[in-house]
């Protein structure tokens, strides 16, 4: 045989890989294709909505997170996590995607795709049987609780933490084949590394690596704990990094003495916590983003004897079914949960958390018992072990597309979550938020005074308090909230925005400067104040002033929607600078999906001569969004103007279908009507 000719196994090996990877991405559409929602939410908005996560220069700023150093801010609140490659990793998929939703989420379904193929590779590398492996992968693709990872934008860095995970464990194992030894190790440890920059969840590899090194291996445990001592060399460095930047102590450690709880009622808490993921597991109602329980202080003793005897039955199982892939499956599990054992501590108002995406990985344990006994149901041939696996696909399917039903509406799916998480102050804080993007501006007020908890977040909520005010021109009232919100956050650089917002419409000009530069001095890269500052100076007639301000917004976030229209706007106006407007507008057409400031950007183009830009604005703008009714108007003007009737009535019949009470479309029908026929 030629040495590099594959033989007849190998090229069967590929085909079936291949086939694996093309079911397991056909049930991953089939499950979350009713999941492309065309929206951010929640921490979505704030991510997508950081100039910093726009600029691509600032990429360092994530590794090394000194807001002196790297961004020119003082005194701002230090950050609570350390996780440099998630939004490094959102940074550069934004540089690609930009803020269409839709893309996002088609992206999530591909890379969970992805990720399951790698754990079928993963678990047949174990146990060397396809089917086990197989069905390992297809139960976690469709398991409910996995759905955060193709519903909520944000998610897919769990997924990448999930696959450098494995990537790392597979590697160390291969190295100590004895295979490349020095070279697997060290590609071992980068992709560690990138775990720990993706999740600190990542610091329990090291007992993943002793569960493998002594159930799969077969080594005893003082062999495999002597294994992974350069990893705890890592983790140590990682530890060191990590405090400086932030610290364990001020994100969690501090909260538990906050919890005034002792170690009785933190062991019950905890088992609490441990027993609701564990339920959700095997029973997948009531699963949410992040579930919560006060602290347990009635019947501590019954939930710390439940919960030793769950571990002092786990580890008769382990011992009695020795060295195995089920023992070391159900050890796997166990070990996931010692991070959570800190991290269930992160929110003292709520009591003790548990955030599912903190134990994916972990949950491979789980899936991978699942799919040994239905491999093994399987064959036995038998019928009803068929209909049992059907059963279970076919259910998890059909809940997994209701959640994605929930997730499709940030008002429905918060409203839900309350339901199983009653008074969680985040969740009404995230309820109110998505109350007031749909303007119901009494309900998002109800919900933002009932998310107060007395600590540094209620600034937000104040925040927007204040807002609502704005809207409702309730200006002494907006004033005081945000001067509340100051008090417990005084480095707000959104609240001095706004408050310099108030005095604008006051016609309070002075003080609104001053508000505008006090919100760039403690953050130069909030675009907002400028975009404020140059309106101001519009207004007062200084268009070089207004031009600078919205030219330097487009060095600290390149492709703005607002400044770019604003300054084609203005560019426009000028004689000499038509080519320039025309330059830069089509630039951020090929970068943006934002209807809304595509076809103000058409118009304005439109309005200045320039109609092929304007064309190439409104068809990507309703390429971006097929139900934009304004710019059906707008470019059927423009087909009137340049008498295109035809074109003109069946962009505002489309128009019409979305909004058929409009007076203004009926008559822009009517006219082109007329003029179509005194043409003919």
């Amino acid at each position: 045989m030629h040495p590099l000719k594959p033989s007849d196994n190998s090229v069967a090996r590929l085909k079936n890989h291949f086939l694996v990877f093309s079911v397991l991405m056909l049930i991953c559409f089939a499950t979350y294709s009713n999941a492309l929602h065309p929206s951010f939410m929640m921490d979505d908005d704030d991510v997508f909505g950081n100039p910093i996560i726009k600029n691509p220069q600032h990429l360092g700023y994530y590794f090394i997170p000194d807001k002196n150093k790297y961004l020119g801010i003082n005194g701002m609140r230090g950050e609570s996590f350390y996780r440099p490659l998630s939004y490094g990793f959102l940074a550069v998929l934004y540089s690609f995607i930009g803020d269409d939703p839709v893309v996002y989420h088609v992206f999530n379904i591909v890379l969970l795709a992805l990720a399951c193929f790698v754990i079928y590779f993963f678990v047949l590398t174990l146990v060397r049987d396809p089917l086990w492996a197989f069905l390992t992968s297809l139960l976690f693709a469709v398991h409910p609780i996995h759905g955060l990872l193709v519903n909520y934008i944000t998610a897919n860095v769990y997924t990448m933490h999930v696959m450098t995970m494995i990537l790392s464990v597979v590697l160390f194992l291969k190295a100590f084949d004895g295979h490349f030894r020095p070279f697997l190790y060290f590609l071992g440890s980068i992709f560690f590394i990138a775990a720990l920059f993706f999740h600190e969840t990542s610091i329990a590899l090291p007992l993943y690596l002793v569960c493998l090194f002594y159930f799969h291996r077969k080594e005893n445990f003082l062999s495999a704990a002597k294994k992974i001592i350069p990893l705890v060399i890592v983790l140590g460095v990682y530890f060191l990094l990590r405090m400086h930047y932030a610290s364990l102590k001020t994100s969690i450690l501090d909260h538990f003495w906050g919890l005034k709880i002792n170690i009785f009622e933190y062991g019950a808490s905890f088992a609490k916590v441990f027993f609701w993921y564990v339920s959700k597991l095997l029973y997948p109602d009531g699963v949410v983003l992040i579930w919560g329980t006060p602290v347990v202080r009635d019947h501590v003793l019954g939930w710390i004897l439940g919960f030793g005897l769950f571990i002092a039955v786990s580890a008769m199982l382990i011992k009695k079914i020795g060295k195995n892939h089920c023992a070391m499956a159900m050890a796997w599990l166990l070990a996931g949960f010692a991070p959570v054992a800190l991290a269930c501590l992160c929110q003292p108002s709520v009591g003790f958390l548990m955030e599912p995406h903190w134990v994916i990985f972990p949950s491979l344990g789980f899936f991978i018992l699942a799919g040994y006994l239905i491999a093994r149901l399987h064959r036995s041939r038998s019928w009803w072990a068929r209909v049992v696996f059907i059963f279970i696909v076919a259910s998890w399917m059909l809940v997994s597309r209701w959640y994605n039903f929930l997730w499709a509406d940030e008002v429905r799916y918060c409203r839900y979550w309350l339901t199983q998480v009653p008074g969680f102050k985040s969740v009404e804080f995230y309820l109110a938020n998505a109350y007031l993007k749909k303007d119901q501006y009494d309900l998002a007020r109800q919900y933002f005074q009932r998310s107060l908890s007395g600590d540094y977040t209620d600034y937000e909520a104040y925040t927007n308090m204040g807002l609502i005010d704005i809207k409702q021109e309730k200006f002494d009232s907006a004033i005081q909230n945000f001067q509340t919100g100051l008090l417990f956050n005084p480095s707000s650089t959104e609240i001095y925005n706004n408050l310099g917002v108030v005095y604008k419409l006051t016609q309070q000009f002075d003080k609104a400067e001053e508000a505008f530069h006090h919100a760039l001095k403690i953050n130069y890269f909030y675009v907002e104040p400028r975009l404020n500052l140059a309106d101001i100076a519009s207004t007062r007639g200084d268009v070089t002033q207004a031009i600078d301000l919205y030219q330097k917004n487009l060095v600290v976030a390149p492709y703005e929607g607002k400044s770019t229209w604003y300054l084609i706007n203005l560019l426009l106006n000028k004689k000499d600078d038509k080519i320039n407007a025309a330059r830069i507008a089509h630039d951020f057409i090929g970068h943006s999906n934002d209807a809304m400031i595509l076809t103000g950007i058409g118009s304005a183009l439109a309005q200045a001569g320039l109609i092929p830009g304007a064309i190439e604005a409104y068809e990507k703008a309703l390429r971006s969004n097929p139900g934009s009714k304004t710019t059906y108007v707008e470019s059927g003007k423009l087909m009137g103007n340049l008498h295109q009737y035809d074109a003109a009535l069946k962009l505002w019949e489309k128009a019409l279908q979305l909004d058929p009470n409009d007076p203004q479309i009926r008559e822009l029908i009517n006219q082109a009507n007329t003029l179509k026929k005194a043409n003919l």
